[in-house]
């Protein structure tokens, strides 16, 4: 297993022998490095096109490289078997396999940088995909590209310091092949901005805003939310059914679906028989909301153990059937 380090003694194409410590460009197996000894951005010649990903081992950018790594027209294409990211610069990833019938993994991503990460899938359809297994983030700014299959996101702050990370998730970012799945998140702080379906949602504190301004797209629904502190904004621009939390352990902190952002599409609380929502005390459900409806589904039951709820004019609550209040 080779290991190579980037010197950029050349130019700034990845596939040139010369720009690398062994003489010669990686190849599959390889661990590649960049560190301080170059302060040569790559930019071009990373298997451009949507094929021609490279399985290397390893890639990792240290602390002490500065540069940028690819371009938002041109990311660069690997399938490492793990990404370790410190760089201060910008680097743009996208998971591809070698040949055009192959599907892709990148086992794992970790994040410690001061700078960001941009993450993209090559192909994510019913018949092919490139999935991100695990993005682990400690420290810097993660875009989720649209479309993107990354199926666990861990946001764990290093020093549980919430302004030391910050995560943007574009549109429709779930696995799009027969065994479709969408993608569960852990947040132990931090701030995220998402606009794409989950599976299991666990929120330990930070600042969440599901649903942009403005980008409707369809299935924006959550299967199971937990919250202990921090502030969620449900905000959801779904163009399909109407867009659901199906359920929801409110332990602390606030769900708020009171804002202005999206507020004339109309959302439901549960999601059938079995799946409830429970406030507990210390915890905030704002559902005043003045504009499009938001609903107990049938079969659901809101359940209030000593949390605030607060109540607007379009909550339609069927009082004798699925409410509970408890002190």
């Amino acid at each position: 297993m080779p290991v190579l380090y980037w010197t950029g003694a050349t130019d700034g194409d990845w596939s040139t022998a010369s720009n690398w410590s062994t003489g010669s460009a990686p190849v599959a197996g390889s661990e590649v490095i960049f560190d301080g000894r170059s302060t040569q951005a790559v930019l071009t010649g990373a298997a451009i096109g949507d094929t021609g990903g490279l399985n290397v081992d390893l890639l990792h950018v240290k602390s002490s490289y500065a540069q940028n790594i690819g371009t938002n027209s041109l990311p660069i294409h690997l399938e490492p078997d793990a990404v370790i990211y410190e760089g201060s610069g910008v680097m743009y990833l996208q998971c591809s396999a070698a040949n055009a019938s192959s599907d892709s993994t990148i086992n794992e991503v970790i994040v410690n940088s001061a700078g960001s990460l941009y993450l993209s899938s090559d192909v994510n359809t019913a018949a092919e995909t490139a999935e991100i297994t695990l993005a682990h983030i400690a420290k810097g700014t993660v875009y989720i590209q649209d479309d993107c299959n990354l199926r666990n996101l861990r946001i764990v702050p290093t020093r549980g310091n919430s302004s030391n990370v910050v995560v943007d998730i574009g549109q429709t970012c779930s696995r799009e092949k027969a065994t479709a799945a969408n993608m569960n998140i852990y947040m132990q702080s931090g701030t995220l901005t998402i606009d794409s379906p989950v599976n299991t949602f666990e929120v330990y504190d930070g600042t969440i805003t599901y649903g942009d301004s403005g980008s409707a797209i369809t299935g924006l629904d959550i299967t199971t939310l937990r919250m202990y502190a921090g502030t969620f904004n449900w905000q959801p621009d779904d163009t399909g059914d109407d867009a659901f939390i199906g359920s929801l352990w409110l332990y602390g902190g606030t769900l708020d679906a009171s804002g202005s952002v999206n507020n004339d599409r109309a959302l439901v609380l549960g999601n059938g028989a079995g799946k409830d929502i429970f406030v507990y005390t210390g915890a905030t459900l704002n559902i005043n909301r003045n504009s499009a409806a938001i609903t107990v589904a049938g079969s659901s039951e809101l359940i209030n153990l000593g949390g605030t709820i607060t109540v607007g004019r379009n909550v339609q609550l069927a009082l004798t059937e699925n409410v509970s209040w408890y002190d």
